[in-house]
């Protein structure tokens, strides 16, 4: 499993998914200003800081 965390294909794939999802919930947000909607983008930052910080974690016990 370390192995899958420490893959620059994973870290890329994942980074694009969390940004995107940032993106479109950044978008609703301005549009809507929905505290629900700003709750899913505080998810989507901390899930895309989490990617790098497994990926060099991983990538260092490697």
């Amino acid at each position: 499993m370390r192995r899958l965390y420490a893959s620059k294909l994973n870290l890329v794939m994942l980074t694009v998914m969390w940004a995107l999802l940032l993106v479109l919930n950044l978008i609703t947000y301005v549009n809507t200003k929905s505290e629900l909607i700003l709750v899913v983008v505080i998810v989507a930052v901390v899930g895309l800081v989490l990617n790098f910080v497994f990926y060099f974690v991983a990538s260092r016990k490697r």
